[in-house]
């Protein structure tokens, strides 16, 4: 089923994207890291928004807090 596949990639991108964010010092260096990986975070009043760097494809919201360690 597409749906429930689209829900495990979502949520094993959220994984790999915190668990960049926890090996970073600072939100640049993470925005960095990531675009290593082909991503971009656009950042909004709410929550960093994670998306493609070719097309800039919105892939998922992220909090803006840091995780806790």
């Amino acid at each position: 089923m597409v749906v429930g596949n689209e829900k495990i990639v979502d949520r094993e991108i959220r994984e790999f994207v915190t668990g960049e964010r926890q090996k970073c010092l600072s939100d640049r260096e993470w925005r960095h890291r990531l675009a290593g990986y082909g991503y971009d975070l656009r950042k909004e009043i709410d929550c960093f928004k994670l998306v493609t760097l070719g097309r800039g494809v919105e892939l998922c919201d992220l909090p803006l807090e840091r995780p806790a360690a």
